[in-house]
């Protein structure tokens, strides 16, 4: 059986990166997916998100340290195409969430995957079909 494809959120994968609480379970979810040979997807806009928040943090100097501590791990990108787009803008405009957070939310609720993360601010989507995974 494969492991369950999972949708990470930026505050999971910068937990990950930072070693900040939660970051073991991260950790484990990127472990089962490489050993099941499979991985787990990121939305475009979240991993630009990861891209300029982790330089700014104490283990990253810049983008390209970024992309040394993330390129092997099982994760998959997923572009902000017109689907995806108009499910966040969905998000964005009725329950005035991040825009980042809208397309977490929007590529979780359309894969019907659980979505991994540190972020408070998803509870009030889970009325939303949207299914939770917290690390912390």
């Amino acid at each position: 059986m494969s492991e369950k494809i999972l949708v990470l959120d930026s505050s999971a994968l910068l937990a990950y990166l930072q070693d900040e609480d939660g970051a073991e379970e991260v950790e484990q979810a990127l472990l089962a997916a490489q050993a099941a040979g499979s991985h787990h997807l990121i939305a475009s806009v979240n991993w630009a998100e990861v891209l300029y928040v982790a330089p700014r943090q104490v283990r990253y100097g810049d983008v390209a340290a970024v992309l040394a501590a993330v390129d092997g791990l099982p994760i998959h990108m997923v572009d902000a195409g017109r689907e995806l787009s108009i499910r966040a803008a969905g998000f964005k405009y009725d329950r005035r969430v991040g825009l980042a957070d809208a397309y977490a939310a929007a590529l979780a609720t359309l894969l019907d995957a659980p979505l991994l993360t540190a972020d408070p601010d998803f509870e009030a989507l889970q009325g939303d079909g949207l299914q939770l995974q917290r690390i912390r």
